[in-house]
């Protein structure tokens, strides 16, 4: 082709794209006048599809980070967490990165070798869909009466982090500042919480960029009815705070010299985390602390006199002074036998008991009914069949306060088996984490991090089965912890490899 030839195409080619271009710009310039919902649906489309071949990543960090936080997508009908949406993005980053074929060069040997979760979490999601078209699901949109659907969607989606997980390739250091930046992102439930209890009006408008906890309404209106004052995002922050401090200090350092200010650090932040007034805070904690406890060498005779006498002395000072406390915080510690309290809170707390007892005994006698397939999540106005209507309420909200009488509801027979057999998995899982820091030592921050997501998981099974578990966020709960215990264990395995090779 000569010189002339080349030119001339050239400036055909940048002629039809300068045309591309200028068209484009005053489609964009008339809707951007018109409607300018439109013209952010096209920029986020055209986004999307530019963004396609780093999905998989994006959902990665997205995930990782956002897990626990109340950043939402603003401006968005249904309030979708930002991890939400990084489901929907990993499942496009899946599909890219596997015809790719851009995964890491272990995928298809860790993905054989927890061929059980993957297997059971397929399954669990083939439950649903049956589930969806037997007993129908609703948006509430098109004036639906129906409504619900959500809950199929938010587990059907979050299902594919164990495989995202998996794929991708990430490092030890990366997955450590991932999970601090994700301990340290439950702050966020602050600005909500307190926004939407305390603040003025004219600060409701940062509700469009964080969301508020789950029972922030509910504590508001007891607040009004009882006094009883409690803060569901206390209950987030502290937790996330401990974690943190974790990931850098191992236990025993909480025994040493260091302990002289760590010790009084991590009190300080569980007391103000039971200001929630969550018992069940006290649980999740003290079973992940009990299993890092393990995994790093605690318990000796030394440590256990150390934790025992400071032990001994915290309960005679909350005996001594359990009624001069918070509100909240004396809801959160009505657990100790004995314990004198106020009397309205001492009402509050039981009154919880009282409903948890009797939906057990209701989700007992409901089991029959939907044993083959379950009754779903599907809800409907005004659905009644009991005379107190607060259990009429729970019954239609799927609420069980147990895990398993939950699931055999509202997914039968068939749904709970495969959701226990990927808990039972993932618990496996979890357990070789345990028992490989236990043996190769828990000296660095990553250890320590695996310890963590090792012990944590173990602690929300434990309590999704026995004390608190919403069958409606079962996969939406664990799917991405799973995805975690996953990494975490492939880590471990390489560093033991590698030893091993070096020695």
């Amino acid at each position: 082709m000569s010189t002339a030839a080349a030119e001339s195409r050239l400036k055909f080619h940048l002629f039809f794209w300068y045309g591309v271009i200028g068209v484009t710009a005053l489609i964009l310039g008339f809707f951007l006048a018109a409607n300018l919902l439109t013209i952010l649906l096209l920029v986020s489309g055209l986004a999307w599809l530019m963004l396609l071949p780093y999905h998989a990543y994006l959902s990665f960090y997205l995930a990782m980070t956002t897990l626990g936080s109340a950043l939402i997508l603003p401006f968005l009908p249904g309030r979708p967490y930002l991890w939400e949406f990084a489901a929907l993005l990993a499942w496009t980053g899946v599909v890219m990165t596997f015809s790719l074929r851009r995964y890491q060069p272990d995928f298809p040997a860790v993905f054989r070798a927890n061929r059980l979760l993957f297997w059971a979490s397929a399954g669990y999601c083939l439950v649903l869909v049956v589930t969806m078209f037997h007993r129908g699901f609703g948006l509430r949109i098109l004036g639906s009466g129906q409504m619900g659907g959500r809950f199929y969607i938010q587990q059907l989606i979050c299902a594919v982090f164990p495989l995202l997980f998996i794929m991708v390739r990430t490092d030890e250091k990366l997955l450590t500042r991932l999970f601090v930046a994700q301990c340290l992102l439950t702050s966020t439930y602050l600005v909500s919480d307190f926004v939407f209890s305390m603040a003025s009006h004219r600060f409701f408008v940062l509700l469009q960029f964080f969301e508020l906890p789950n029972d922030a309404l509910n504590f508001e209106m007891q607040a009004l009815r009882f006094g009883v004052r409690r803060f569901q995002s206390l209950a987030f922050c502290g937790q996330g705070f401990i974690f943190f401090l974790l990931v850098f200090y191992n236990l025993k350092e909480f025994v040493s010299r260091r302990g002289v200010w760590l010790l009084p650090l991590i009190t300080a932040v569980f007391g103000l985390s039971l200001l929630s007034g969550h018992r069940v805070v006290i649980a999740i904690v003290g079973m992940t602390l009990l299993f890092c406890g393990y995994a790093q060498r605690f318990f000796t005779i030394r440590n256990c006199l150390v934790g025992f006498i400071g032990g001994l002395v915290l309960l005679a000072l909350l005996y001594s002074y359990a009624d001069r406390l918070p509100l909240a915080l004396q809801r959160s510690i009505s657990v100790l036998p004995g314990l004198r309290i106020d009397s309205q809170t001492k009402m509050d707390a039981v009154s919880t008991i009282v409903a948890r007892k009797v939906m057990f005994k209701v989700g007992l006698a409901m089991i029959p009914q939907y044993f083959w397939i379950g009754r779903g999540f599907a809800r409907y106005a005004g659905d009644s069949s009991y005379t107190w209507d607060m259990v009429s309420f729970l019954i239609n909200q799927g609420t069980y306060w147990n895990g398993f009488i939950g699931l055999m509801v509202n997914t039968g027979v068939f749904g709970t088996l495969f959701m226990l057999m990927f808990v039972l998995a993932g618990s496996k899982l979890a357990w070789n984490i345990v028992r490989h820091l236990r043996t190769h030592g828990c000296a660095d921050n990553f250890a320590r991090f695996c310890s963590i997501a090792a012990g944590l998981w173990l602690a929300n099974v434990l309590a999704f089965l026995f004390l608190h578990g919403d069958s409606e966020w079962a996969m939406k709960t664990f799917s991405l912890q799973a995805g975690m215990l996953l990494v975490c264990n492939y880590h471990l395995g390489k560093r033991l490899t590698a030893a091993t090779v070096s020695a």
